[in-house]
């Protein structure tokens, strides 16, 4: 049997959800793992071909507005055709990242080159039911490839997440509050 690259094996992806205060503060709530999904190992080999604009350039966040939260189901399959399709109390909110990536360097054996992308909320929404402080809980994140930054139809996903308590199976929504963003920094750490 063939073995098919798998970059879950080799990116380990770490989302740490943050709220973020008018002055600039960060202030954690929790971190979780992501899947690479399929779209983004084709986005590692288009770059490696030179393909240009294929760099992560913002994400998704998906919410509901009504509590409890069932968890969805992130496979590698996912596209942005999941978050179109979000009807009902759940939308999703498409933001750009607002910090160039950061890079870290390895140890000398190379196993752990990290790249950090953050992106936040910004109180507008693609699809779903408006934002309201108090209502509306952040559960989940995608890294999103934005060739043509003002079309969405060009989307592009690399990984998702959902926010998880420790036990990485019950959900752990983020209530959106008065006067902060939700804020995520995302490490790929590459071994």
């Amino acid at each position: 049997m063939k073995t098919l690259f798998n970059a879950n094996d080799r990116i380990e992806g770490i989302p740490s959800f943050f709220y973020v205060f008018p002055d600039g503060r960060w202030e954690f709530i929790r971190k979780t793992k992501n899947m690479i999904l399929y779209s983004g190992s084709d986005m590692l080999a288009k770059q490696c071909v030179g393909t240009p604009k294929m760099h992560i350039a913002g994400m998704y966040m998906e919410y509901d507005n009504v509590l409890p939260i069932t968890a969805p189901v992130v496979d590698r399959t996912r596209t942005p055709a999941y978050y179109e399709a979000l009807a009902g109390t759940r939308g999703y909110m498409r933001v750009p990242l607002t910090a160039a990536p950061g890079f870290a360097s390895s140890d000398p054996e190379y196993l752990g080159n990290t790249v950090t992308v953050q992106a936040q909320t910004n109180g507008t929404f693609e699809n779903g039911p408006g934002i309201v402080d108090g209502d509306t809980n952040i559960f989940a994140a995608a890294l999103v490839i934005m060739p043509v930054p003002s079309d969405k139809s060009e989307d592009i996903l690399f990984s998702a997440a959902n926010s998880y308590e420790l036990d990485l199976v019950t959900i752990a929504p983020i209530p959106k509050i008065a006067n902060a963003q939700v804020g995520v920094k995302w490490d790929l750490k590459f071994t």
